[in-house]
This record gives structure tokens, sequence and C-alpha cells, in this order.
């Protein structure tokens, strides 16, 4: 902390963001990053998982909600990580519309944002329709606005 009583860089968790539309890799790039940086690593993925594996689905409708479920866990968990002043790898297929406002409620953080993509060519599964979380894919793509200052104090 500084002289001030501000945080500085070296006091504020780093959030690394990786996002992009499925079969992008994201999930690979963050196992591997995790590993590589000795972060953890927060995945959508692993908490629909595990609902799915506890609760069970039986149609098209369960299985959305239990998706919209993951949510509120994943920004729940990042939240107590960052408020505890960890650094952490955080992946999933984040929209810039609806997902802007629930970074911006989470503890201070410093920002690193990665955006995966791959191409029919390089991985076929990459041409499935988009999720309903995602933009068309013929609107431009947006990142996170996680460029303002994320180092506010509180929390």
């Amino acid at each position: 902390m500084a002289a001030d009583g501000k945080l500085t860089d070296q006091d504020t968790p780093l959030l690394v963001v990786i996002t992009g539309p499925p079969a992008s890799g994201k999930s690979t790039l963050a196992s591997a990053l995790s590993v590589e940086v000795s972060l953890p690593c927060i995945s959508r993925d692993a908490f629909k998982e595990i609902l799915f594996e506890e609760l069970g689905w039986s149609d098209r409708a369960r299985s959305q909600r239990l998706g919209r479920a993951t949510w509120p866990l994943l920004y729940n968990v990042v939240g107590e990580q960052l408020r505890a002043g960890r650094s952490l790898i955080v992946e999933a297929n984040f929209d810039p519309t609806l997902d802007a406002a629930e970074f911006v409620r989470l503890p201070a953080f410093r920002a690193l944002q990665i955006y995966c993509t791959a191409t029919p060519e390089v991985d076929p599964r990459a041409v499935r329709r988009p999720c309903p979380r995602q933009q068309p894919p013929s609107r431009p793509r947006r990142r996170l606005d996680l460029g303002r200052d994320h180092r506010r104090s509180g929390g």
C-alpha cells in the first residue's frame, strides 16, 4: 500500500479473463496457463459439469436453467478470491453486454483479457451455432470493458 493509503499494482490481484466463442481453445489455454504461472483457474464449464452430474438434467429447459445458475456461482467464487487478495484466471464465454456490469461489481483487480478464436479449418467444432449469451457471428466482436480503473478502495 502506498504512503497515501491507496492500493498499488503490487497490492491489487491480477484477474486473467480468458473468453471467446465455444470451441476456441479457452479451456485448453486456461488450464495450461494456470499450471505455467501457478494461478488457480475458475472455469464456468467446471460448474456446469458439477451441477449436471449432481442435479441431473432431463430436458433442454432444465439444462439451460442449470447453465444460467453457473454465472452467479462463477462471479461469487471470483469475487471471494479477489477479496482475499488472490490473483486468478477465469474462463468462460463472457458476453460484453451482459457481463461488463458483473466485472464492475467485483473487488479491486488488475485485468488481463485474452480473447480466443478458431476457424473451422483449425477446429470444425468452431462452426457450432452460438450459444444464447453470445453475439451472432455477423455482429462485430467486442471485448469486455475492463479498461476502467478496477483499483477502487473497499470491495
